[in-house]
């Protein structure tokens, strides 16, 4: 009998085991759920080791005086708050329903809490020691002290300068040490669960924290999301992204908490009521806040006429911009074509904006009228801001461009670091463009989801616009406490200001010929301030788009939103919408009735990365108006494109789950390389005409340059934020013309310059001799 009760007892015995840890997941299902997001959100986002190096770099350099320490103590301080709040929940919650709990289970809470514990300060050790870079290797040490020492002429000494620089690994490795050290004195001196204070379980039977602690939690919640509104981009900036992200999931975690106690108490799944609640509001697309900003989405009858306005035709725009150069007389005098620029700009985020602008700067700097040759830029995602950062900075300068194509194009020394181009977009694009998008991601936006109404101020996309139009005004001088009055630039921000007049044929700064994907169809469509290829390509209305009351008015979309509506990759930017009218689709008509139908719009990358397709239509467009016409002028000129890029083919690395997964990586994939494969096509259709590589006198340049983004050390994050070395290490590759070896086809013969493969130094070497004449 007693064997037989032994038997009994020893098989149930993992029934017990099974049952008493699925009652203690369920207890502290809350703190366990958002230990488990805090450890994801620091190991799985690509952006997360960027920031914590940025971080600890600008501390170190330092290139603020007090800001980085703020954001550095910010962040310290609510990870140990996180920390802190899942330990204060889980003893509230085993102390006021851990009575229900069996034996076995009761004595596993406290276990349990401290392993989650531990497991958070392990993620935070393991991100802090991703962080850390290679030691810098002969080509990455050049090429941040060729960065530096544009910046510094009088710098030659570049040991204790790497020193300097790269000791953010050793701080790095330092403070993973001592964090994963932190979480084991944590975790081996919190108070037991199992021994709970009066004064924890005290309060009303329908709160978990009890009145005073839930009044000053939730009230501090309130605030935090108060201030998040009130200041969209300044508070963020200030307090960064790692503080905002713990703050969220404190406030996060003392909601779900109360809810999971509720819940327990009322046998009834008020998590799960909230969860289906906002996905009902979604599914009935009843909360879409993500309007193009400052944009109408309806319009009354009498407007259909104004609203059909025909856009300017890209014949129209072309021949304009080019009877209105000043300078063409130069190069018919001497039988050489007329240089006209287009470039295409890759996507990828603050690296490709910060590629592009520093880049197409340092043209700038070197050639002043090169702006007055660059007709457009077909830009994409990061690269879209990147176009627009850098056609601000043009219109800043529109005089000395100006200039300098009637004058001479290119300077003969080179032009100082201090308020270059180069130097303008270097600040403006190393501004914390992530925190406030972070910040309308995790509370305002959140917020919406909750709400059955759309509330358009609450888009976190109309943070991220806001913070670009702020780095502008700081680049530009607007918000400088060294700068007096009459040294501040003059005049509207150019990003704040209407897109549709951001172009004009007379002036310098280039068309801005922005690539999005339409949702619906898969297809392109276009923001430009003009139309091209109609049969082929979708443009989003500009001249007029349907409003109500008396009159159709013109868009007032801005510059900043234009850019911002190409770069909403999934997710962390959200799909822009617009509504526009129901047209037939070979006349391109309104229908009948006046129908109004709603457009989203995401990233451009989607149906192609590079910007080249766009840009080849475009140059096809060109070249049709240059040959047509009462007065013909294609022998006259010559067109080139810039392609600015970076990566390749991906390769795949991971051969698990094939019948799951093969699938979703062949499409990631395909749509990465067909990129790269209209890069090639282009390359053969523009370079064809160039001889092979042989010795002769005369080089020839190629009409297609491409300018390939290096990875030193470390690829660039995708995400907003760039941390100091990573600037310097993208601008150390805009160039250098005198470092050029070229062969017959104009492309880097790959000596002569630290960088053994760099493309950069040969295409200002072209630009200054083609501007020049020679």
């Amino acid at each position: 009998m007693a064997d037989e009760t032994g038997a009994r007892t020893g098989r149930s015995r993992p029934l017990t085991v099974a049952r008493s840890a699925l009652a203690v997941l369920r207890l502290l299902r809350v703190p366990i759920v958002c230990g488990a997001i805090t450890v994801l959100a620091l190991l799985v986002p690509e952006q997360t080791p960027e920031i914590i190096r940025a971080l600890v770099q600008r501390v170190l350099l330092p290139f603020d005086e007090w800001l980085p320490w703020v954001e550095l103590s910010l962040a310290i301080s609510g990870f140990g708050l996180i920390v802190l709040m899942l330990w204060w929940i889980a003893r509230q919650l085993a102390a006021r329903l851990g009575d229900d709990l069996a034996p076995e289970a009761h004595r596993a809470l406290d276990p349990v809490v401290r392993a989650l514990v531990l497991l958070l300060f392990a993620a935070a050790a393991l991100a802090i020691w991703r962080s850390r870079t290679q030691d810098p290797d002969s080509q990455t040490r050049d090429a941040v002290v060729l960065a530096l020492r544009r910046e510094f002429p009088r710098l030659h000494k570049d040991a204790p300068v790497m020193a300097a620089l790269f000791s953010y690994n050793r701080i790095l490795a330092y403070a993973a040490v001592v964090t994963g050290l932190a979480g084991v004195a944590m975790a081996a001196l919190l108070p037991k669960l199992s021994i709970a204070p009066r004064e924890f379980v005290a309060g009303g039977a329908t709160s978990l924290l009890g009145r005073a602690a839930t009044i000053a939690a939730y009230g501090a919640g309130a605030v935090i999301f108060l201030v998040f509104i009130a200041s969209p981009v300044r508070v963020p900036i200030t307090v960064g992204s790692l503080a905002i992200l713990f703050a969220f999931i404190i406030c996060m975690a003392l909601v779900l908490a109360q809810f999971s106690y509720w819940s327990d108490r009322h046998r009834l799944p008020y998590i799960a009521l909230l969860v289906t609640w906002i996905v009902g509001l979604s599914l009935l697309d009843l909360n879409d806040n993500h309007t193009i900003y400052r944009t109408a989405s309806s319009a009354a009858p009498a407007q259909v006429a104004a609203a059909n306005a025909s856009p300017l035709q890209i014949d129209t725009a072309f021949r304009r911009w080019w009877e209105a150069r000043p300078d063409k007389a130069r190069y018919e005098q001497r039988n050489q074509p007329y240089p006209v620029y287009v470039v295409a700009a890759q996507g990828g985020g603050i690296y490709a904006a910060f590629h592009t602008a520093s880049i197409l700067s340092a043209l700038q700097d070197d050639c002043p009228g090169f702006a007055h040759h660059l007709f457009a830029i077909s830009s994409v995602s990061g690269g879209s801001l990147g176009a627009a950062a850098f056609a601000g900075l043009v219109t800043q300068t529109e005089g000395e461009a100006l200039a300098g194509a009637v004058a001479s194009p290119c300077r003969e020394a080179p032009r100082a670091f201090r308020q270059s181009m180069v130097d303008l977009a270097d600040t403006m694009l190393s501004e914390d463009l992530l925190a406030p998008l972070v910040s309308g991601l995790l509370f305002s936006d959140f917020f919406q989801q909750v709400v059955p109404y759309p509330l358009p101020s609450l888009d976190r996309a109309l943070r991220l616009e806001k913070s670009f139009e702020r780095a502008m005004d700081v680049a530009t001088g607007r918000l400088a406490a060294s700068k007096t009055r009459k040294d501040r630039v003059a005049g509207p921000n150019f990003l704040s200001s209407r897109f549709a007049d951001h172009w004009s044929a007379a002036d310098s700064t280039p068309a801005l010929v922005i690539n999005t994907t339409e949702v619906g169809s898969g297809r392109r469509r276009i923001l430009s301030p003009f139309e091209f290829a109609r049969d082929d390509l979708l443009f989003v209305p500009l001249s007029e788009l349907p409003v109500s009351g008396s009159g159709a008015s013109r868009s007032e979309l801005p510059v900043s939103a234009a850019a911002v509506l190409s770069a909403r990759f999934p997710w962390v930017t959200p799909a822009g919408s617009f509504r526009e009218y129901v047209r037939d689709a070979a006349t391109g008509q309104p229908l009948p009735g006046q129908q109004l139908r709603k457009v989203r719009v995401v990233d451009g990358a989607y149906f192609e990365n590079s910007g080249v397709a766009t840009a080849l239509d475009l140059i096809r467009a060109m070249e049709q108006t240059a040959r047509s016409g009462p007065a013909p002028f294609a022998d006259k000129i010559r067109i080139r494109l810039i392609v600015l890029t970076r990566g390749g083919y991906p390769s795949q690395t991971f051969y698990g789950l094939g019948e799951t997964v093969s699938p979703i990586q062949a499409l990631l994939n395909t749509q990465t390389s067909r990129a790269f494969i209209t890069i090639a096509e282009a390359e053969r259709l523009l370079n064809a005409a160039v001889p092979p590589q042989r010795e002769t006198a005369q080089l020839l340049p190629r009409r297609l340059h491409k300018i390939i983004l290096r990875d030193l050390d470390y690829p660039p994050p995708l995400g907003w934020y760039l941390s100091p070395i990573t600037t310097l290490l993208i601008r150390a590759q805009n160039g250098v013309a005198d470092a050029c070896k070229p062969v017959t086809d104009g492309s880097q013969s790959r000596r002569g310059r630290f960088l053994s493969d760099a493309d950069a130094d040969c295409l200002l070497n072209d630009v200054t001799r083609e501007l020049k004449g020679e």
